[in-house]
C-alpha cells in the first residue's frame, strides 16, 4: 500500500454491494430462493412459483426483476411479502430461518464474480479502504468475503442490521464513513440496483457507479448512476480516469 496515492485520490474508499456486484446473483441464490419458496408453500409446487413471481423472479427469462424483494429486500421485507402480518409466530419463525439460510447457506453457496480477487487487490493495493453494504446480514456479508479468501482487504462490512434504516436510506454509508474515518464525499458506491444508487445519493456519496453483473438492466439504470460498468473490473480503469 502507498500512502502517498491514498492523499491524491479524491475517492479514498469504495462500498461494494454484495449480491449481484461482488456475488454472481443467479448461481447463488436461485436454488435457495426455489427451496424456501416450496417450504413456505408448504411443499405446493405450485404456491411455491406463485411466491418466487411476486418476489420478482421471471421463470421465462430465469432472472430475477430488478428492484424485487428478492433481489433488493430485506429479511422483513421478503417475509412480509411472502408470509405477511398477520400470524406473529409464523411471521417471526420465518424471519429466523430466512437469516439461518442468509448466514449459513448463502455464503457457502456464494459464486464470485469473474475477476473479484484480481481487482479487489488492486483497490486495495492503490490505498483505498474497501467495505461491504448490504442488504442481507451484516455476519453474512463477513462470511460470504472471507469464504471468497478477500476479507482482509475490507475494513468493514456493513448489513441491514446494522443501521435502522437500511437502503436506499443514507444510513448504510453514513455508518461506513464514520467506520473509515471519511466523509460521504469521499467515497465510491458501486451495485447492481437501483437502490443503491438511490443509497448513494441520499448519503452524498461522491460518485454512485451502477454495474452489470446483478438484476438491472442498461435500460433500467438509464441516467441515475454516474456510470454503468460492465462489472467491477472495470472499476479501476474508471477511478484512473475519474478519481485521481
Amino acid at each position: 500500500m502507498c500512502p502517498c496515492q491514498t492523499s491524491k485520490s479524491k475517492f479514498k474508499a469504495i462500498l461494494f454491494d454484495k449480491d449481484g456486484t461482488l456475488v454472481d446473483f443467479n448461481s447463488t441464490w436461485l436454488a435457495l430462493y426455489e427451496k424456501l419458496a416450496l417450504e413456505a408453500a408448504d411443499g405446493d409446487v405450485s404456491g411455491a412459483e406463485r411466491l418466487l413471481k411476486i418476489g420478482g423472479y421471471d421463470r421465462s427469462n430465469n432472472s430475477f426483476l430488478a428492484g424485487s424483494e428478492l433481489a433488493a429486500g430485506t429479511t422483513d421485507t421478503i417475509v412480509r411479502l411472502w408470509i405477511g402480518d398477520g400470524n406473529a409466530t409464523r411471521t417471526a419463525f420465518w424471519k429466523a430461518r430466512l437469516d439461518r439460510v442468509f448466514l449459513e447457506d448463502g455464503p457457502a453457496a456464494a459464486v464470485p464474480v469473474p475477476g473479484l480477487h484480481a481487482t479487489l487487490a488492486h483497490l486495495h493495493d492503490e490505498g483505498r479502504q474497501l467495505a461491504v453494504v448490504t442488504n442481507d446480514l451484516e455476519a453474512a456479508a463477513r462470511r460470504t468475503i472471507e469464504n471468497f479468501g478477500v476479507s482482509h482487504l475490507f475494513s468493514a462490512f456493513l448489513g441491514y442490521d446494522s443501521v435502522k434504516n437500511p437502503k436506499p436510506a443514507a444510513d448504510p454509508v453514513h455508518l461506513a464513513c464514520e467506520l473509515l474515518g471519511l466523509s460521504p464525499g469521499e467515497t465510491v458506491v458501486i451495485g447492481d440496483n437501483l437502490h443503491d444508487i438511490e443509497m448513494a445519493r441520499n448519503a452524498g456519496a461522491g460518485a454512485a457507479i451502477a454495474v452489470l453483473t446483478g438484476t438491472t438492466s442498461r435500460e433500467d439504470f438509464g441516467h441515475h448512476p454516474d456510470a454503468i460498468l460492465a462489472s467491477i473490473t472495470d472499476l479501476p480503469v474508471w477511478l484512473a480516469a475519474n478519481g485521481n
